[in-house]
C-alpha cells in the first residue's frame, strides 16, 4: 500500500510540476507580444480617481492579447494581438520566447481560431465594426504559423463547417462535419487544409 501511494504522490508531483513549468512561461511570453501589436500600452485603471475620468476610448481598445491557446506539441502559444488596428494572429515560441506575427490584416479581424496541427492553423476573420443587423460573411483559411501556405477552406464549403476533431497524424487534415452534398444534412470529411489539395 505505501508503495502504491507513493508512485501516486510522484505522478501527482510530475503533473504539478510539468503544468507549473509551462504556467511560469507564460507572463514571460506574453511580454513579447507588445512589440508586435501596433496598440498604445493601457493606461493604469489607478490613474481614474473616479468612473467620470475614464475616457470612453478605454472600453473600445482591443486587448494586448486574447483567446491564447497552447499548440499540441506544447511548444507554442498562439494569440489575438492588435496589429494596424485590427485584432491578428500571434504565435509564440515558448523556448526562445520569440513572437511571429502570422497575419497582418488591417480591414478584418481574426474572431476565432483553433490549431490543425503543431505547425498549422485554420482561422475565421471578419469585419468586427460593421453594424449591428449587417450581414458579416466572413472567410474561413488554413494557414501555416510562418503566415505561408495559406488555403480558404471557405469557399469549399456551403453553410460552414463544424471542425471534429484533428488526425494528429501530421497530415494537415481535420474531421470536419459540413453540407457537401445536401444543404439538409451533414455528413463527416477528412478535410486537407493544405493549398493544393483535392477534397471529396
Amino acid at each position: 500500500m505505501t508503495s502504491k501511494n507513493s508512485i501516486a504522490s510522484m505522478r501527482l508531483a510530475l503533473v504539478f510540476f510539468t503544468s507549473f513549468r509551462w504556467f511560469a512561461l507564460l507572463p514571460a511570453a506574453l511580454l513579447v507580444i507588445a512589440p508586435v501589436a501596433a496598440q498604445p500600452a493601457a493606461t493604469p485603471a489607478l490613474t481614474y480617481k473616479t468612473a467620470a475620468n475614464i475616457p470612453a476610448s478605454e472600453f473600445f481598445r482591443l486587448p494586448s492579447y486574447s483567446q491564447m491557446s497552447m499548440s499540441p506539441d506544447g511548444k507554442k502559444l498562439v494569440a489575438l494581438a492588435p496589429a494596424k488596428g485590427r485584432e491578428n494572429l500571434v504565435v509564440i515560441d515558448l523556448e526562445t520566447r520569440q513572437a511571429t506575427a502570422t497575419t497582418s490584416f488591417s480591414t478584418v479581424d481574426v474572431n476565432w481560431f483553433t490549431w490543425v496541427d503543431s505547425t498549422r492553423l485554420i482561422f475565421s476573420a471578419s469585419n468586427r465594426e460593421l453594424g449591428t443587423g449587417v450581414g458579416r460573411r466572413g472567410a474561413m483559411i488554413a494557414i501555416d504559423i510562418d503566415g505561408q501556405n495559406s488555403r480558404n477552406i471557405g469557399r469549399e464549403t456551403r453553410g460552414g463547417l463544424d471542425i471534429l476533431a484533428r488526425t494528429r497524424d501530421g497530415s494537415g487534415e481535420l474531421l470536419v462535419s459540413t453540407h457537401l452534398q445536401d444543404l439538409d444534412s451533414a455528413d463527416i470529411y477528412r478535410l486537407d487544409t493544405r493549398p493544393d489539395a483535392t477534397n471529396s
